[in-house]
This record gives C-alpha cells, sequence and structure tokens, in this order.
C-alpha cells in the first residue's frame, strides 16, 4: 500500500507535464478528439474545415477534410511550391538591355530595348533599398553596366519590352479596387511597383539611370513585341526565386506571387498568362499525387473569390513538399515562424507554438486560413462564412496549432 502511494503522485506528476491536466481529465485524449473538440466550441467552427498529418503523411485528425473552401492566401502555396519545382530554387529572373545593331565606336544608331523577365522586385536604388530585406537588381545596376560594356550613345529610343507576359494588369475575378491597392498591375517589366504604364515608368527611369552614367539616349517609349532577339548588351538578375517565394510566402505579397506564376507560364508558352500558370499548377498537383477534386485554382495570390481548395489536398500537398528533398528546405524558408516574422509575427507570441510553428496565413472577407508545420505534424485549416469572425477564426487556428505544437514537443 506505501508503494502505491508513491506511485500515484508520480503519475500525477507525469501526466501534467505531457499534457497540463491528469490524464483522468483527458489531457491524451485522441489528437482527433481534441481536434474536434476546439472546432466544436469555436463560434466559427460550423464553417470550418481541418485537416492534420503525422510524419508519414497518414491523416491523424479531421473535421470535413473535403469541402471546398476559398483558400484566400493559402493559394500562394502552391504558386511557391510550383514556381520552385519548374523554376527552381536558385532561378532568377532577367532585365537586359537589347540592341538589334551593333555597337560600333560605343554609339548604337538606332533603339535599345528594355526587356522585363517578370523580376517583381526590379527598383531602383532608393526605392529597393528601403523596401526589401533581399538584394534586388536596380537601374542604376543595369545602367553601369551598360556603360562598361563601352556604350557612350544610343542615337534612337529606349522601347520597354513586357511581352514575356500578357497585358492582363490584374487576376481573374479580382474586385476592381485590387488594382492597386492589393497589388501593382501585372507586367514582364515593372519597377518600383509602379502604379501606372509600369513597362513605361521602368523605361523612364532606367533612361535616367543611363543619363546618369554619361550615356546619351532617346525618349523613352514602349515596344511593339520584337521581330528578332536582337543581341544582349547588360543586365541584371533578381535575388534566387527562393528569396523571392519567401516575399510571396512569408509576407504574402499578392504581387510577387502573381508575377511568380506568369513566370511558370512563361516557360511553356509567350506570352505568360495567369490562366496558363494556373494549369500547369494544377498538374503540379497531379505529380506529387495530390487529387484535385474540389480544386479551383485561378491566380497565384489567392485574392480571386472564384478559388477553391480543401484542407484534405493542401495537407497532403505540404506532406509531400516536406518529404522532397530537393524542395523541403527552400519551401520551409519561405513560411512564416509564428510569434517571429512575417504574417505570424503578432500571432502564438507565446505557448509551444512560438517560434515553432511555421505557416502561411489567409485573410479575405469571409475566409481565413492557416496552413504549414508543428514538428512533425502537416497541418491545414480552412474557415468560411458569410460573415466571418476574423478574430476568432485566428483565435480557432493558433489554437489548433498550439496543440500541435504541444503533442510535438511533448513526444520528443
Amino acid at each position: 500500500m506505501a508503494a502505491l502511494r508513491r506511485v500515484l503522485p508520480l503519475l500525477l506528476v507525469a501526466s501534467l507535464a505531457v499534457g497540463g491536466v491528469p490524464a483522468a481529465a483527458g489531457a491524451q485524449r485522441p489528437l482527433t478528439d481534441v481536434v474536434q473538440g476546439l472546432v466544436a466550441r469555436s463560434p466559427v467552427g460550423s464553417g470550418a474545415s481541418v485537416v492534420v498529418r503525422d510524419a508519414a503523411g497518414e491523416v491523424i485528425a479531421s473535421v470535413r477534410p473535403a469541402v471546398p473552401l476559398a483558400p484566400a492566401s493559402n493559394e500562394k502555396l502552391l504558386t511557391i511550391v510550383t514556381a520552385l519545382r519548374l523554376l527552381g530554387p536558385d532561378a532568377q529572373l532577367r532585365t537586359s538591355l537589347v540592341a538589334t545593331e551593333p555597337v560600333l565606336d560605343g554609339v548604337i544608331d538606332g533603339d535599345l530595348r528594355l526587356v522585363g523577365g517578370g523580376d517583381p522586385t526590379f527598383s531602383t536604388r532608393a526605392f529597393g533599398s528601403r523596401t526589401y530585406g533581399i538584394r534586388v537588381a536596380t537601374a542604376e545596376q543595369l545602367a553601369g553596366r551598360l556603360r562598361l560594356a563601352g556604350v557612350v550613345r544610343v542615337t534612337g529610343r529606349l522601347l520597354a519590352d513586357a511581352s514575356l507576359f500578357d497585358e492582363q494588369i490584374a487576376g481573374p475575378g479580382w474586385k476592381q479596387e485590387f488594382t492597386p491597392l492589393e497589388c501593382p498591375p501585372l507586367s514582364a517589366l515593372t519597377i518600383d511597383r509602379a502604379t501606372l504604364q509600369p513597362a513605361l515608368v521602368a523605361a523612364r527611369r532606367v533612361r535616367a539611370a543611363l543619363r546618369a552614367v554619361g550615356i546619351s539616349i532617346g525618349a523613352a517609349g514602349v515596344a511593339a513585341p520584337p521581330a528578332s532577339a536582337g543581341t544582349t548588351l547588360a543586365y541584371v538578375d533578381s535575388a534566387p526565386l527562393r528569396w523571392l517565394a519567401t516575399l510571396a510566402g512569408k509576407d504574402s505579397d499578392n504581387f510577387v506571387a502573381e508575377l511568380l506564376l506568369k513566370a511558370v507560364a512563361a516557360t511553356t508558352q509567350t506570352p505568360g498568362t495567369t490562366r496558363a500558370g494556373a494549369a500547369i499548377a494544377l498538374r503540379t498537383l497531379a505529380a506529387f499525387g495530390v487529387p484535385t477534386a474540389g480544386v479551383r485554382f485561378v491566380d497565384g495570390s489567392g485574392l480571386s473569390a472564384q478559388n477553391r481548395a480543401t484542407t484534405s489536398e493542401l495537407s497532403l500537398l505540404l506532406a509531400r513538399v516536406a518529404a522532397d528533398p530537393a524542395l523541403a528546405a527552400a519551401f520551409r524558408q519561405t513560411l512564416a515562424v509564428a510569434g517571429t516574422d512575417g504574417t505570424l509575427e503578432a500571432r502564438m507570441t507565446r505557448g509551444a507554438a512560438h517560434g515553432y510553428v511555421l505557416a502561411k496565413t489567409g485573410t479575405l472577407n469571409g475566409a481565413s486560413a492557416l496552413s504549414g508545420y508543428a514538428g512533425p505534424y502537416t497541418f491545414s485549416i480552412l474557415i468560411g462564412g458569410a460573415a466571418l469572425d476574423q478574430d476568432a477564426a485566428h483565435a480557432l487556428e493558433d489554437a489548433i496549432a498550439q496543440v500541435l505544437a504541444k503533442r510535438a514537443a511533448s513526444a520528443g
């Protein structure tokens, strides 16, 4: 009897260490029961869909896993995976100066084309240095490289060439005010996130940079699609795609995500279009063995109300990417860290999830989302509702993430 009295306190301490309450009170209930309980008690639970998978990718908890819901910015997860897989984490997007006439004694007798390669971060030096935490290609660098190539005069004009992408400046199904409030106009040639005539603005600012380094050149204009490729005389490259994808994911940058999707499309057709990029993204799901029932992918950012996804498919995609050695590290880098950075900087600032959970947020009128990783667990949460309470939605998402982080810590 004395031995039993000694064991009981030890069992109580052990149960508190694992779950915070004695085992008899349900601290070690099956995870699916815990998740379902959180959803049931939430004021937004009736509109929630949840899937949690283990390290092997098997479903271990779920609530309405096959219901198609608007993913909001969780749409960027597929955009990012597609871009990393098709273009590669080290790919760069190039902005070039191209001439069809030769350089003779430092003179180009004709026009010079400024050719956009879809770099969403191409900037003037002053804009880029205060806006991005990554290295960006600048108009001043491009001008300096042309001067180093020996060019001192262009008899013709500087013509903007944005023909790599189509001329659609917004995504399908966007509200009119989304451009430029949520995303600048989409173009293969843009500078300083210009909100009006981006290609022409780029030509004007590069022209100013050329003149600043002593190159004489005519007026800026917009080029028709070129009849011939011409000769590249100078170019600048964006930061590696893994960093552009980090802007799209961690910071949920709509502009970067949309241009990455068009850049993916441009690998198979010119001009690159959002529609073609979306088709490639759906093929990417299939390549990872992810069913597409209930999925509707129409833009790269998730701004469109036409998008649909399921937590079953999003969570399976994330699990498959986590198991892919070519993509896993670069992809995880694109996710926000709970309570630390990106769109999760102010959420889950305490508890087991803090600094541990990696996830992509999503917020639109009537939609909220959180999908990512909590140690060995992969999870996806989508919540919908006509008058959705975003605070309540975030509270439910964070509570599930905290439970997963706590379970992971106790297991290992």
